[in-house]
């Protein structure tokens, strides 16, 4: 089993052991829609796996359910990364059911060199590098002074002047908590399920686990 496999196993037996209050969730679905409720309809979270289902807003037929788009997730629900000041950094993240980035939010940091507004606006623009990007690709921080830059393999990122750790631990989160729900998309896809229906601990278990993480196969 891989690193991911091992660090997605773990948070499921997490969620098994704790109870509902204890996952980290610190959005309400409103804050969601407020990101995301202009491009898709934003579905209700399932306790014990906390993510948010988006669905397209194009219209349907009668008795036919909306089409699944994709999932919401905060970063720190499945790989929560201590950034330079000792604390997780919590991303708000969007992927599509084909590992693309939707959205990469800065949503709370504790990091000391980056407290003023000049320094969060610094971390919210190398999150939003992200938007375009998929779960299977490399990625590379560069100079601040870098251009951010994608083929279909390899992303290179402008880094954050002296904020080295602050955006490696970014990177991580952002990129290790997408490949978990992407994983777990997959598991659930393959029942005829959408993540978090049923019995959601379940969808994340099996020959999921098994899987190799680079590169993922999203043929359905």
């Amino acid at each position: 089993m891989g690193h991911w496999g091992i660090r997605l196993a773990r948070w499921c037996l997490i969620a098994l052991a704790l109870p509902t209050a204890a996952l980290a969730v610190t959005l309400k679905k409103s804050d969601v829609d407020n990101f995301l409720s202009n491009q898709y309809q934003v579905g209700e979270i399932n306790p014990s796996v906390p993510v948010w289902p988006l669905f397209s807003r194009e219209p349907v037929a009668e008795n036919e359910k909306p089409k699944l788009v994709g999932y919401a997730f905060e970063s720190i629900d499945f790989e929560p990364v201590r950034g330079y000041g000792g604390k997780p950094i919590n991303i708000l993240v969007a992927i599509d059911t084909d590992g693309k980035f939707l959205l990469s939010r800065l949503l709370d940091h504790r990091e000391p060199l980056f407290r003023s507004e000049a320094g969060i606006a610094k971390l919210t623009d190398f999150a939003n590098q992200y938007v375009g990007i998929t779960v299977r690709h490399e990625t590379h921080i560069l100079d601040f002074r870098a251009r951010t830059s994608f083929d279909e393999k390899r992303a290179t990122f402008h880094g954050v002047q002296a904020g080295t750790v602050t955006v490696k631990a970014m990177d991580r989160t952002i990129m290790q908590s997408a490949a978990s729900v992407a994983r777990a998309h997959l598991d659930a896809a393959s029942k005829g399920s959408i993540l978090g229906e049923g019995n959601a601990i379940s969808l994340t278990r099996g020959d999921l686990l098994k899987q190799e993480i680079r590169p993922l196969s999203w043929e359905q």
